[in-house]
This record gives structure tokens, C-alpha cells and sequence, in this order.
């Protein structure tokens, strides 16, 4: 069977919640949501926050929907991702995301007097270059001391 790409398994769900394997035991004796090859991050926060197990969090199951919450691109947060913002596919903690996307802002673009470096035209790169050749006829023509 295909493993569901919204489930984690026991161990990240124990790791994600930071509890026991007894603690989970005794979750699932009480009704834990379960799917057929794992656990839905989302379906077990509803669920603790229904049993006042914990406090519910503002969570998102696609980088589609976590993109359309912070206003970011989905390379963006891909990059992001890659960098250590907390998330992953199925469960990303909109809290978690926002707090450290404020710790982690980007670099401004580099700029160059005002114009993006590439902005140069091309009358100024041509000019540019043939000053640099001026100058290196000038230095080959001057005498070397022996």
C-alpha cells in the first residue's frame, strides 16, 4: 500500500509532540484519529485540542496554502525550508513559520548607485572597456628599468 503523504508515522508523531510511546498508547486507547499507514498531524492537533490536551495551533497541510498565509513564494519557502524553517509536508505550524521567517528576514537586493548591477547599458560597458585597453597599451609602452 502507498503511503499517504499527509502521515507521519509513531516516531515523528511522538517526536513532533515531544511525548512518550506509553503517552501515545494511551492516546490511541482514547480515540486517537488514526490513518491506515500513520497518524495526520492535523487530524491529532484537532483532536488533543478537543480533549484539552493541548492548545490548538494554526496549522496548514500544502507549501500551496502555507505560501497563500505568509505571502511568500513557493521557492521562496522552499528555500526557506531548506535553512531550517519548521514545517514539512503535511503540517507546517503557521506560528512556527511567521516567528522564524521574523528572525530570518532577507537580505535587501544588491544595489549599484540606485540601478541593479545589470542595469548598466551597453555604451558604458563598451566605454569601460576600452579605457581598460587604453591603459594597458599605455603600460606596455613604457620602458622597464633593468
Amino acid at each position: 500500500m502507498a503511503k499517504n503523504r499527509n502521515t507521519i508515522d509513531a516516531r515523528a508523531l511522538r517526536n513532533r509532540f515531544g511525548i512518550s510511546a506509553a503517552t501515545l498508547h494511551t492516546w490511541i486507547k482514547q480515540g486517537l484519529p488514526r490513518s491506515g499507514d500513520g497518524f495526520v498531524p492535523n487530524d491529532v492537533a484537532a483532536w488533543l485540542s478537543e480533549k484539552g490536551l493541548a492548545t490548538p495551533t494554526r496549522t496548514v497541510a500544502t507549501i500551496d496554502q502555507l505560501s497563500k498565509s505568509t505571502r511568500r513564494s513557493i521557492r521562496q519557502l522552499a528555500y526557506d525550508l531548506a535553512k531550517g524553517m519548521p514545517g514539512e509536508p503535511g503540517y507546517y505550524d503557521l506560528d512556527a513559520a511567521e516567528a522564524w521567517l521574523a528572525e530570518h528576514k532577507p537580505a535587501p537586493p544588491h544595489r549599484n548607485g540606485g540601478r541593479t548591477a545589470g542595469a548598466l547599458g551597453i555604451k558604458t560597458v563598451i566605454g569601460r572597456i576600452e579605457a581598460i585597453e587604453r591603459r594597458l597599451d599605455t603600460l606596455e609602452a613604457q620602458p622597464t628599468a633593468a
